[in-house]
């Protein structure tokens, strides 16, 4: 449990700084975005953001379901065979 909560922690560094959609701010006005350069540089830093945190995501997800729930299962099949030997006279 120590190192499935010390991995979360540095996954959760790995995490973009800001939130992927809310802090860049949306255009005020089709000013904001009118040239192709400035459309093409707002949208690479949500794609940035997106792809950052959608990374992070998936290799929470992998070791949830590969390493924490293994793990959780051979500890109640434990207490099963534990209360089983304990109820045995």
């Amino acid at each position: 449990m120590i190192a499935y909560g010390a991995a979360m922690f540095v996954f959760w560094f790995m995490l973009p700084i800001t939130p992927s959609l809310l802090t860049f701010g949306y255009p005020d006005s089709a000013a904001d975005v009118n040239s192709s350069k400035k459309l093409l540089k707002y949208l690479q830093r949500y794609n940035e953001a997106i792809v950052k945190t959608t990374e992070v995501v998936h290799y929470m997800i992998f070791m949830t379901i590969f390493w924490l729930l293994p793990t959780l299962l051979s500890m109640v099949k434990r207490m099963k065979f534990i209360d089983n030997e304990e109820s045995q006279p």
